[in-house]
């Protein structure tokens, strides 16, 4: 996610959910790759337990790189301007391959990390 402007706090920041790609890579050891969202809910579907999210605000391209299976989302945006973000995945050339693989180690993927 790259910043297009400013971004001031609590302006619609990209936010993350700290520690949550590890939760989810334990869930999916025994559960279907299909809905994340569920390692992070109990049966009634309320999320349950999840640490406090961190916001990422910052000037005109900031650049943040996060996990895939790490719980984010965009902040809500309680300013007056509209929040720009380029948002993009970077893929592997052989995704259509290891798509549904799950690997031991949940940085086998992530060569140079």
């Amino acid at each position: 996610t790259v910043n297009m402007n400013n971004v001031k706090p609590k302006s619609g920041a990209f936010t993350v959910w700290p520690g949550t790609h590890r939760r989810a890579y334990t869930y999916f050891q025994d559960h279907s790759l299909l809905n994340g969202l569920k390692a992070f809910q109990d049966k009634s579907g309320s999320y349950v337990d999840l640490p406090h999210p961190v916001e990422n605000p910052g000037p005109s391209g900031t650049t943040i790189f996060w996990h895939h299976l790490m719980m984010h989302n965009a902040g809500n945006n309680h300013g007056r301007d509209i929040r720009m973000a380029c948002v993009s995945r970077f893929r592997r050339e052989n995704t259509h391959e290891i798509m549904f693989d799950f690997p031991k180690d949940m940085w086998t993927y992530w060569e140079g990390l």
